[in-house]
């Protein structure tokens, strides 16, 4: 019976697969993608998959879809962004809708492409806390790969056919009488429509409002003064869904939002020209309200754009029940194996509560130490943190876990801030590691003890890793450069200057022969190393060095990352 239905679900897949791209009503028929990353069935797949796992966040807590759930228009309720360990941003989640036209990305418009911009949240230390490079490693994909999955997913996530798009398109009867007038309004005396135009409903530009004018906005990335406080226009398809609003969250409902626009914006000597009182009757506010829910519609995403459907994965769930209830009925040992197996799958689509449930289940028939490790997962993703510390402790009493366990459990304890901690468990895992992890772990816990200015002892470690490292992978080997880099910077914390110049030359030429002269890896390092001369003085050998970091970043991931900035900027002396 489970072979017949999953060749049933294999038949559709195929013939979804072949259908051609469904663009939304309202929408340009041309899907924009670039010629280096072409949209592929077998991309966006992989791509989608990607946007649920956990896997890429630092203590495996958080996804993509942690921040855009798809139920919600691909964003969330909370004012600002919550990553690992409770950590929170400044800004709002904003939503990833219809992104493939779009022409810059982030509130502060600092990403020139998508293909950029998906590696952000995964960096920032406030969202998922990881290195791209090692994100990829983690799902065993090299880091463009990753980069060009999630772009190709993200770009196919679209909003139309909404009753304003038929609207347009001439059905008279699709906006009822209220929001025709909200239209009026919207084009009218509202003036609206200057900022919020075209199929995608913004000008993609950026424009000061008044709100949240402690953050510098605009003026971060160009360095303008009169860009203080601008933030890039936001979308308003779905946007009856997108409560809170604005870039900080501040501002609770439509009608808060109306009311905000209708008094002229916040007075700041910044305020977009733009903006002025309105005096719109409380007639005209509803109108405006009504209209803007008339631009919800239809969300399609995923191989080839469908309907979002926000439970999809359930389609299987029946056929993982089924093997449960065959082998309950047969008395079958391996019932728990399938009960793990369903809590599993639960797990990697994003349903905690269900994953506890069936991991429990299992875990109370065989009571295997690996199902501990497993019902932990599913505690710690559905934020019960405490639990899921208590299981790993116990999971880590069997050896061939221990090493594992322990080190979750220092990333446990170091996403609530509990260095000490999560140094004490990091300790407990070297004393049960071996080879390359041993290597990975000391370079986990020097990390951490150089950021509890525990120099000597960091340094001990670091070199314990970089010997492993070169016995087992070769001297020329990243992840050598990768310690030598961690070397060097705890000298530079140490003031020990010149023994940071060489280590960090050390590392980057190991950077220039191993990844080729371009690669984002080599530009940091050039980074740092000028970091390093200007320190010691040497402006005039630090230059060429902020020039080749520059270069590369500037190709690589755009003139307007933070990289780039932060490179452009040291060069100019700032």
């Amino acid at each position: 019976m489970m072979r017949n239905a999953c060749l049933v679900f294999l038949g559709t897949w195929v013939a979804f697969a072949q259908q051609k791209p469904e663009i939304p009503l309202g929408l340009d028929a041309l899907l924009p993608a670039p010629e280096d990353n072409p949209l592929t069935v077998e991309k966006v797949a992989l791509g989608r998959k990607l946007f649920f796992d956990r896997r890429l966040s630092r203590n495996r807590t958080i996804a993509c879809a942690s921040c855009h759930e798809p139920a919600m228009a691909f964003a969330d309720s909370k004012p600002v962004a919550v990553g690992v360990g409770g950590r929170k941003g400044s800004r709002r989640s904003p939503r990833v809708l219809n992104r493939a036209y779009g022409k810059s990305f982030f509130w502060d418009g600092r990403a020139g492409s998508l293909e950029q911009q998906v590696g952000e949240p995964i960096e920032n230390r406030l969202e998922m806390d990881l290195s791209v490079p090692e994100a990829a490693a983690r799902v065993d994909l090299d880091e463009t790969s990753l980069r060009q999955a999630l772009a190709s997913y993200v770009r196919t996530i679209l909003s139309g056919d909404s009753p304003y798009d038929r609207y347009v398109a001439g059905d008279r009867d699709a906006l009822t009488a209220e929001a025709q007038s909200g239209l009026k309004i919207f084009r009218g005396k509202g003036g609206c429509v200057v900022c919020h135009l075209g199929p995608n409903l913004t000008d993609e530009r950026f424009h000061n409002t008044g709100i949240g004018n402690n953050d510098p906005g605009r003026a971060k990335v160009t360095g303008r003064a009169e860009d203080t406080g601008a933030f890039k226009t936001p979308s308003l398809r779905e946007v009856a869904a997108a409560a809170p609003y604005m870039h900080d969250g501040s501002v609770a409902t439509l009608e808060d939002v109306i009311e905000h626009y209708n008094k002229g914006g916040v007075k700041n000597p910044q305020l977009d020209p733009e903006l002025h009182e309105l005096k719109l009757s409380d007639s005209d506010k509803r109108a405006l309200v009504a209209f803007l829910r008339s631009l919800s519609g239809t969300v399609r995403e995923g191989p080839w754009m469908q309907a979002y459907q926000p439970a999809d994965y359930r389609e299987l769930v029946p056929l993982y029940e089924q093997a449960v209830s065959a082998r309950r009925t047969a008395g079958d040992p391996k019932l728990a194996g399938s009960m793990r197996d369903l809590g599993m799958f639960l797990l990697r689509n994003g349903d905690a509560q269900g994953a506890e449930l069936w991991l429990r289940r299992a875990l109370a028939l065989d009571g295997l130490p690996a199902g501990r490790e497993q019902l932990a997962s599913a505690l710690e993703a559905g934020g019960k943190l405490t639990d899921a510390a208590a299981l790993y402790e116990e999971a880590a009493k069997a050896s061939e876990l221990a090493a594992r366990c322990l080190a979750k459990l220092g990333e446990l304890a170091q996403a609530r801030g509990d260095k000490a901690g999560a140094l004490e468990f990091y300790k407990r895992a070297l004393a049960v590691s071996k080879g390359p992890h041993l290597a990975a772990r000391l370079n986990d816990a020097g990390l951490l003890l150089k950021d509890l200015k525990k120099y000597t002892e960091a340094d001990s470690h670091f070199r314990r890793a970089l010997a492993i490292q070169e016995k087992s992978l070769g001297a020329s080997h990243p992840e050598v450069a990768a310690t030598l880099n961690n070397l060097a910077m705890l000298s530079f914390d140490r003031d020990r200057i010149v023994e940071a110049e060489q280590l960090q030359r050390r590392s980057l030429g190991i950077l220039e022969s191993a990844l080729g002269k371009s690669h984002v890896r080599v530009g940091v390092s050039a980074s740092n190393l000028a970091d390093i001369l200007r320190t010691k003085g040497d402006d005039v050998a630090a230059r060429p060095y902020y020039a080749q970091a520059l270069a590369i970043f500037d190709e690589a991931l755009g003139p307007l990352h933070h990289w780039t900035v932060e490179a452009r900027d040291a060069l100019a002396g700032k």
